[in-house]
């Protein structure tokens, strides 16, 4: 320890200062790169899962999209295949939007940067078709007639 102070000891004031402003640096540096990561913007649909009992017809639900930001930001909501926006917000930290769905298909959900178009979260709708005639005949024995 001795040796640790000597060293200390016999750097100059300017360069000791110089050091220790070298090393203020680098820490309030490497805490601002720990800041930077990439911000995280969430997109929840609830439910996401929509099970129909009739390929030919459409999955029906009521479902709700809810999202959050790390800051104050302007958005809008958007359907992939959809070309104008399901709802927009502006300087919000988070919103929620019902949505009434029906179709036969997946749905993707984009919440995108009102200005830039930049998407910034997604979410998906997965429609599962449980045909129940099909079952019916599987789950018939082979030796039954009826």
């Amino acid at each position: 320890m001795s040796l640790v102070t000597r060293s200390l000891h016999t750097i100059p004031l300017p360069q000791h200062l110089a050091w220790t402003l070298a090393l203020v640096f680098l820490l309030v540096l490497g805490a601002q790169a720990g800041f930077a990561k990439e911000e995280e913007f969430h997109l929840q649909v609830r439910p996401s899962i929509c099970v129909s009992y009739d390929s030919s017809a459409p999955c029906v639900m009521s479902m709700q999209l809810s999202w959050e930001a790390p800051r104050l930001v302007s958005v809008c909501l958007r359907e992939t295949e959809a070309e104008n926006p399901l709802r927009c917000w502006d300087e919000v930290h988070a919103g929620q939007h019902e949505v009434q769905y029906a179709d036969t298909t997946d749905a993707h959900y984009l919440l995108v940067d009102a200005h830039t178009q930049a998407v910034l979260a997604e979410a998906d709708v997965v429609v599962i078709n449980r045909d129940l005639r099909d079952s019916r005949k599987r789950r018939r024995h082979v030796w039954s007639i009826l």
